[in-house]
Protein backbone atom coordinates (compact mmCIF):
# COMPACT_ATOMS: atom_id res chain seq x y z
CA UNK A 1 0.00 0.00 0.00
CA UNK A 2 1.23 3.49 -0.80
CA UNK A 3 1.11 6.36 1.69
CA UNK A 4 0.27 10.02 1.29
CA UNK A 5 2.05 12.29 3.75
CA UNK A 6 -0.85 14.73 3.52
CA UNK A 7 -3.23 12.10 4.86
CA UNK A 8 -2.20 11.64 8.45
CA UNK A 9 -4.48 10.75 11.31
CA UNK A 10 -3.50 10.66 14.94
CA UNK A 11 -5.67 8.10 16.70
CA UNK A 12 -6.47 8.63 20.35
CA UNK A 13 -7.51 6.40 23.20
CA UNK A 14 -8.90 7.45 26.55
CA UNK A 15 -5.51 7.71 28.27
CA UNK A 16 -2.89 8.14 25.53
CA UNK A 17 -2.17 9.53 22.07
CA UNK A 18 -0.15 7.54 19.62
CA UNK A 19 3.35 8.95 19.26
CA UNK A 20 4.07 7.45 15.85
CA UNK A 21 2.18 9.15 12.96
CA UNK A 22 -0.24 6.90 11.09
CA UNK A 23 -0.21 7.62 7.37
CA UNK A 24 -3.33 6.46 5.61
CA UNK A 25 -3.05 4.39 2.41
CA UNK A 26 -3.63 6.19 -0.89
CA UNK A 27 -5.79 3.39 -2.21
CA UNK A 28 -7.29 0.25 -0.81
CA UNK A 29 -8.66 -2.56 -2.92
CA UNK A 30 -12.20 -3.80 -2.41
CA UNK A 31 -10.80 -7.02 -0.97
CA UNK A 32 -8.75 -5.02 1.54
CA UNK A 33 -11.88 -3.16 2.62
CA UNK A 34 -14.14 -6.18 2.89
CA UNK A 35 -11.63 -8.44 4.59
CA UNK A 36 -10.81 -6.81 7.91
CA UNK A 37 -7.68 -8.91 8.21
CA UNK A 38 -5.82 -6.85 5.59
CA UNK A 39 -6.54 -3.58 7.34
CA UNK A 40 -5.79 -4.95 10.77
CA UNK A 41 -2.52 -6.40 9.47
CA UNK A 42 -1.54 -2.95 8.22
CA UNK A 43 -2.62 -1.24 11.44
CA UNK A 44 -0.73 -3.72 13.58
CA UNK A 45 2.49 -2.90 11.75
CA UNK A 46 2.87 0.25 13.86
CA UNK A 47 5.01 -0.14 16.98
CA UNK A 48 2.63 1.86 19.16
CA UNK A 49 -0.25 -0.35 18.11
CA UNK A 50 1.84 -3.43 18.84
CA UNK A 51 2.53 -2.12 22.33
CA UNK A 52 -1.16 -1.47 22.90
CA UNK A 53 -2.03 -5.00 21.78
CA UNK A 54 0.67 -6.41 24.06
CA UNK A 55 -0.89 -4.45 26.94
CA UNK A 56 -4.34 -5.78 26.00
CA UNK A 57 -5.63 -2.36 25.01
CA UNK A 58 -8.63 -2.52 22.67
CA UNK A 59 -7.62 -1.01 19.32
CA UNK A 60 -11.17 -1.15 17.91
CA UNK A 61 -11.82 2.60 18.47
CA UNK A 62 -8.66 3.42 16.51
CA UNK A 63 -9.65 1.09 13.70
CA UNK A 64 -13.11 2.63 13.56
CA UNK A 65 -11.68 6.15 13.54
CA UNK A 66 -9.37 5.44 10.62
CA UNK A 67 -11.64 3.20 8.55
CA UNK A 68 -15.30 4.10 9.25
CA UNK A 69 -16.47 3.38 5.72
CA UNK A 70 -14.37 0.24 5.51
CA UNK A 71 -16.35 -1.15 8.42
CA UNK A 72 -19.60 -0.01 6.80
CA UNK A 73 -18.68 -1.76 3.55
CA UNK A 74 -17.79 -4.93 5.44
CA UNK A 75 -21.17 -4.83 7.19
CA UNK A 76 -22.96 -4.31 3.88
CA UNK A 77 -21.05 -7.25 2.41
CA UNK A 78 -22.09 -9.44 5.35
CA UNK A 79 -25.76 -8.45 4.95
CA UNK A 80 -25.74 -9.20 1.23
CA UNK A 81 -24.09 -12.56 1.84
CA UNK A 82 -26.74 -13.39 4.44
CA UNK A 83 -29.50 -12.36 2.02
CA UNK A 84 -27.94 -14.62 -0.61
CA UNK A 85 -27.67 -17.49 1.86
CA UNK A 86 -31.33 -17.06 2.88
CA UNK A 87 -32.68 -17.20 -0.67
CA UNK A 88 -32.35 -19.45 -3.70
CA UNK A 89 -32.89 -18.33 -7.27
CA UNK A 90 -32.93 -19.80 -10.73
CA UNK A 91 -32.65 -16.37 -12.34
CA UNK A 92 -29.20 -15.08 -11.37
CA UNK A 93 -27.17 -13.85 -14.37
CA UNK A 94 -24.38 -16.39 -14.75
CA UNK A 95 -21.65 -13.75 -14.97
CA UNK A 96 -22.86 -11.76 -11.97
CA UNK A 97 -24.02 -14.43 -9.56
CA UNK A 98 -23.59 -13.52 -5.91
CA UNK A 99 -20.49 -15.38 -4.86
CA UNK A 100 -18.56 -15.41 -1.59
CA UNK A 101 -15.28 -15.52 -3.47
CA UNK A 102 -15.95 -12.18 -5.20
CA UNK A 103 -16.43 -8.66 -3.87
CA UNK A 104 -20.06 -7.58 -3.84
CA UNK A 105 -19.35 -4.65 -6.17
CA UNK A 106 -19.50 -7.14 -9.05
CA UNK A 107 -22.84 -8.68 -8.06
CA UNK A 108 -26.03 -8.32 -10.10
CA UNK A 109 -28.84 -6.04 -9.00
CA UNK A 110 -26.73 -3.59 -7.01
CA UNK A 111 -25.95 0.09 -7.59
CA UNK A 112 -23.20 1.97 -5.76
CA UNK A 113 -22.08 5.49 -5.01
CA UNK A 114 -18.52 6.48 -4.15
CA UNK A 115 -17.90 8.13 -0.78
CA UNK A 116 -14.48 9.41 0.21
CA UNK A 117 -13.81 9.19 3.92
CA UNK A 118 -11.02 10.85 5.89
CA UNK A 119 -8.84 10.89 2.77
CA UNK A 120 -8.14 7.19 3.30
CA UNK A 121 -9.91 5.69 0.34
CA UNK A 122 -13.02 5.88 -1.80
CA UNK A 123 -15.66 3.49 -0.50
CA UNK A 124 -18.40 2.18 -2.77
CA UNK A 125 -21.60 2.09 -0.72
CA UNK A 126 -24.79 0.31 -1.77
CA UNK A 127 -27.53 2.77 -2.82
CA UNK A 128 -29.90 0.50 -4.77
CA UNK A 129 -30.87 -3.16 -4.45
CA UNK A 130 -33.02 -4.28 -7.38
CA UNK A 131 -33.76 -7.99 -7.45
CA UNK A 132 -37.28 -7.76 -8.83
CA UNK A 133 -38.54 -10.95 -10.50
CA UNK A 134 -35.42 -12.95 -9.63
CA UNK A 135 -37.57 -15.87 -8.45
CA UNK A 136 -36.11 -15.64 -4.94
CA UNK A 137 -37.38 -18.24 -2.49
CA UNK A 138 -36.39 -20.05 0.68
CA UNK A 139 -35.56 -23.69 1.17
CA UNK A 140 -35.56 -24.78 4.82
CA UNK A 141 -34.22 -28.23 3.97
CA UNK A 142 -30.87 -26.68 3.07
CA UNK A 143 -30.99 -23.91 5.68
CA UNK A 144 -32.31 -21.13 3.45
CA UNK A 145 -34.77 -19.20 5.62
CA UNK A 146 -36.34 -17.23 2.76
CA UNK A 147 -36.48 -13.94 4.66
CA UNK A 148 -34.80 -10.51 4.57
CA UNK A 149 -32.09 -10.37 7.29
CA UNK A 150 -32.71 -7.78 10.00
CA UNK A 151 -29.15 -6.51 9.53
CA UNK A 152 -30.51 -4.50 6.58
CA UNK A 153 -30.30 -1.54 8.96
CA UNK A 154 -26.55 -1.31 8.23
CA UNK A 155 -27.20 -0.11 4.65
CA UNK A 156 -27.19 3.52 5.72
CA UNK A 157 -26.79 4.88 2.16
CA UNK A 158 -29.56 2.75 0.64
CA UNK A 159 -32.07 4.80 -1.36
CA UNK A 160 -34.07 2.14 -3.17
CA UNK A 161 -35.02 -1.41 -2.24
CA UNK A 162 -36.83 -3.48 -4.87
CA UNK A 163 -37.52 -7.13 -4.07
CA UNK A 164 -40.98 -7.33 -5.62
CA UNK A 165 -42.45 -10.33 -7.45
CA UNK A 166 -40.53 -12.99 -5.57
CA UNK A 167 -41.39 -15.60 -2.92
CA UNK A 168 -39.79 -13.93 0.11
CA UNK A 169 -41.22 -14.93 3.50
CA UNK A 170 -40.89 -13.67 7.07
CA UNK A 171 -41.73 -10.13 8.12
CA UNK A 172 -40.49 -6.68 7.13
CA UNK A 173 -37.24 -6.45 9.15
CA UNK A 174 -37.52 -4.02 12.10
CA UNK A 175 -34.11 -2.44 11.47
CA UNK A 176 -35.29 -1.07 8.11
CA UNK A 177 -36.52 1.99 10.01
CA UNK A 178 -32.87 3.04 10.48
CA UNK A 179 -32.53 3.78 6.74
CA UNK A 180 -33.11 7.52 6.77
CA UNK A 181 -32.05 7.99 3.13
CA UNK A 182 -34.41 5.32 1.77
CA UNK A 183 -36.80 6.85 -0.78
CA UNK A 184 -38.44 3.88 -2.48
CA UNK A 185 -39.42 0.42 -1.23
CA UNK A 186 -41.05 -2.24 -3.41
CA UNK A 187 -41.88 -5.50 -1.65
CA UNK A 188 -45.18 -6.27 -3.38
CA UNK A 189 -46.15 -9.75 -4.54
CA UNK A 190 -44.22 -11.78 -1.96
CA UNK A 191 -45.28 -13.91 1.02
CA UNK A 192 -44.48 -11.46 3.83
CA UNK A 193 -46.34 -11.89 7.12
CA UNK A 194 -46.46 -10.25 10.53
CA UNK A 195 -47.05 -6.61 11.33
CA UNK A 196 -45.40 -3.36 10.35
CA UNK A 197 -42.15 -2.30 12.05
CA UNK A 198 -42.32 0.18 14.91
CA UNK A 199 -40.81 3.69 14.81
CA UNK A 200 -41.35 4.09 11.07
CA UNK A 201 -40.75 7.83 11.41
CA UNK A 202 -37.09 6.85 10.99
CA UNK A 203 -37.85 6.45 7.28
CA UNK A 204 -37.99 10.21 6.94
CA UNK A 205 -37.09 10.27 3.23
CA UNK A 206 -39.52 7.57 2.10
CA UNK A 207 -41.74 8.67 -0.79
CA UNK A 208 -42.88 5.39 -2.33
CA UNK A 209 -43.97 2.26 -0.46
CA UNK A 210 -45.50 -0.80 -2.11
CA UNK A 211 -46.18 -3.81 0.13
CA UNK A 212 -49.40 -4.96 -1.57
CA UNK A 213 -50.27 -8.58 -2.30
CA UNK A 214 -48.67 -10.05 0.81
CA UNK A 215 -50.07 -11.42 4.09
CA UNK A 216 -49.16 -8.52 6.38
CA UNK A 217 -51.54 -7.93 9.28
CA UNK A 218 -52.31 -5.59 12.16
CA UNK A 219 -53.04 -1.87 12.08
CA UNK A 220 -51.46 0.69 9.79
CA UNK A 221 -51.03 3.45 12.39
CA UNK A 222 -47.25 3.45 11.89
CA UNK A 223 -47.72 4.45 8.23
CA UNK A 224 -49.16 7.79 9.32
CA UNK A 225 -45.64 8.70 10.49
CA UNK A 226 -44.35 8.62 6.89
CA UNK A 227 -45.09 12.26 6.23
CA UNK A 228 -43.19 12.49 2.92
CA UNK A 229 -45.10 9.71 1.18
CA UNK A 230 -46.30 10.34 -2.36
CA UNK A 231 -47.47 6.84 -3.26
CA UNK A 232 -48.65 4.08 -0.92
CA UNK A 233 -49.85 0.62 -1.95
CA UNK A 234 -50.98 -1.71 0.84
CA UNK A 235 -53.92 -3.45 -0.86
CA UNK A 236 -54.56 -7.20 -0.75
CA UNK A 237 -53.17 -7.88 2.73
CA UNK A 238 -54.75 -8.66 6.12
CA UNK A 239 -54.62 -5.21 7.70
CA UNK A 240 -57.40 -4.42 10.18
CA UNK A 241 -58.62 -1.65 12.46
CA UNK A 242 -59.18 1.83 11.09
CA UNK A 243 -57.43 3.86 8.41
CA UNK A 244 -56.07 6.79 10.47
CA UNK A 245 -57.26 10.24 9.55
CA UNK A 246 -53.63 11.34 9.67
CA UNK A 247 -53.00 9.18 6.61
CA UNK A 248 -55.43 11.28 4.60
CA UNK A 249 -53.76 14.49 5.76
CA UNK A 250 -50.33 13.72 4.31
CA UNK A 251 -50.10 16.63 1.88
CA UNK A 252 -48.00 14.98 -0.81
CA UNK A 253 -49.80 11.63 -0.87
CA UNK A 254 -51.25 11.32 -4.37
CA UNK A 255 -51.95 7.59 -4.56
CA UNK A 256 -53.19 5.47 -1.67
CA UNK A 257 -54.56 1.99 -2.45
CA UNK A 258 -55.82 -0.10 0.48
CA UNK A 259 -58.65 -2.28 -0.80
CA UNK A 260 -58.74 -6.01 -0.08
CA UNK A 261 -57.97 -5.73 3.64
CA UNK A 262 -60.09 -6.08 6.79
CA UNK A 263 -60.50 -2.45 7.78
CA UNK A 264 -63.47 -1.61 9.98
CA UNK A 265 -63.87 1.92 8.71
CA UNK A 266 -62.14 4.91 7.20
CA UNK A 267 -61.50 7.50 9.88
CA UNK A 268 -63.49 10.71 9.59
CA UNK A 269 -63.41 11.16 5.82
CA UNK A 270 -66.92 12.05 4.68
CA UNK A 271 -66.03 11.64 1.00
CA UNK A 272 -65.78 7.88 1.31
CA UNK A 273 -68.61 5.48 2.00
CA UNK A 274 -67.82 2.77 4.51
CA UNK A 275 -68.75 -0.06 2.15
CA UNK A 276 -66.09 1.09 -0.31
CA UNK A 277 -63.18 0.91 2.13
CA UNK A 278 -62.21 -2.62 1.06
CA UNK A 279 -63.55 -2.54 -2.50
CA UNK A 280 -61.50 -3.37 -5.59
CA UNK A 281 -59.51 -0.79 -7.56
CA UNK A 282 -59.96 1.91 -4.97
CA UNK A 283 -57.87 5.07 -4.80
CA UNK A 284 -59.30 7.31 -2.09
CA UNK A 285 -58.24 10.56 -3.75
CA UNK A 286 -60.45 9.76 -6.74
CA UNK A 287 -63.55 9.61 -4.55
CA UNK A 288 -65.66 12.71 -3.99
Amino acid sequence: MGYNSQQMLMAKTKDKTLVQPIYLPDTLSEKDIIKDGKLLEWLRSFKDIQKMIANKVDITPIYQAIFPDALAMAQEHDFLLQLCENLESSSWPADKKWNKSKGHCSWAGLTFKAYRSSGAFTARRVTVINLSRYNLFGNETVGRKGNIPDTIGCLSKLRELNLCYNFITGSIPPSIVKLSELKKVRLEFNHLKGGLPQEMEGLKSLEYLAIDHNKIEGTINELAKLTNLKELYIHENFFSGNVPEAMLNIAGLKKFYFYGNKFASLAADSRVKKERVNSQNYDWRDVE
